[in-house]
């Protein structure tokens, strides 16, 4: 039976956009690495990128965290590195979204999260359970960027939460199809987007866009083409990762579904 706080248990219970910093204001200022001595000893593990041995050429990906040892996590390449951002790449994705019209900056992580989360437990059309969920965890804000201050409190802006379908559930579209109107399967030949590493936590919904607006005073620096509507944050982190290691990733690029769904 679903369990209306799962998103909890599962550890992405308010993980990327929470509207401000009461749940611990103490985090958010303490463990970003100017603030925290232990920073770099604790978050060196996360430096370690994956190789991929079945290639001759070094592939480098974005790092990943112990917890990919256990849990189905999403290789991202990095295809191009700017020194304080990155262009990455991703092939081949097939995953599961989720898309709302409304206050997506306002919106908690668990509201916003709850029917993939439903999703995986079971709610699809073949009552099926895909098992663990997978990662990273991807949150795609349509406009927030470019929005002016009488807009700021808008709730007319797209927005949509995103998660890689487990390897053993692709290609089986047609048992796993959601019943959730606004959930869709998609899939991509390739997603292209430059990102740059956040450190703090919880990373706030402001914040998201703070970044945002400086990377893109990075991207017009280097002449970089990229879509200014679509901000994007993510992340391979749950609750259980210890504070100080976490590391999100916000940038633009395409919306993950921004190719067609299946």
């Amino acid at each position: 039976m679903y369990d209306s706080d799962g998103a909890g248990k599962e550890g992405y219970n308010e993980l990327i956009i929470m509207e401000d910093e009461t749940e611990s204001p103490s985090l958010y200022r303490d463990q970003t690495p100017g603030k925290n001595k232990a920073y770099k000893r604790e978050h060196a593990v996360k430096d370690e990128a994956p190789r991929d041995p079945a290639r001759k050429a070094e592939i480098v990906y974005v790092p990943m965290p112990p917890r990919c040892k256990t849990t189905e996590c999403m290789p991202i390449r990095k295809t191009k590195d700017f020194g304080d951002f990155w262009e990455i790449t991703v092939t081949d994705y097939k995953g599961v979204c989720h898309f709302e019209i409304g206050c997506g900056v306002h919106h908690s992580g668990r509201k916003v999260f709850r029917p993939l989360l439903k999703y995986f437990a079971g709610d699809n059309v073949g009552g099926i359970p895909l098992g663990s969920l997978t990662a990273p965890l991807f949150f795609n804000y349509q406009g927030v960027v470019l929005m002016g201050s009488a807009e700021e409190g808008s709730c007319s802006l797209p927005y949509e939460i995103c998660l890689p379908l487990p390897k053993a559930f692709r290609g089986r579209d047609d048992q796993i199809a959601a019943l959730n109107n606004h959930t869709n399967l998609y899939t991509r030949d390739e997603v292209k987007a430059y990102i740059t590493r956040v450190h703090e936590y919880p990373l706030l919904a402001r914040t998201i866009r703070e970044h945002g607006i400086r990377l893109m005073d990075r991207l017009d620096q280097e002449g970089v083409r990229y879509d200014k509507e679509a901000l994007l944050a993510f992340t391979y982190d749950d609750n259980f990762t210890p504070p100080s290691q976490r590391v999100s990733y916000v940038g633009f690029g395409n919306p993950i579904s921004g190719n067609g769904h299946t």
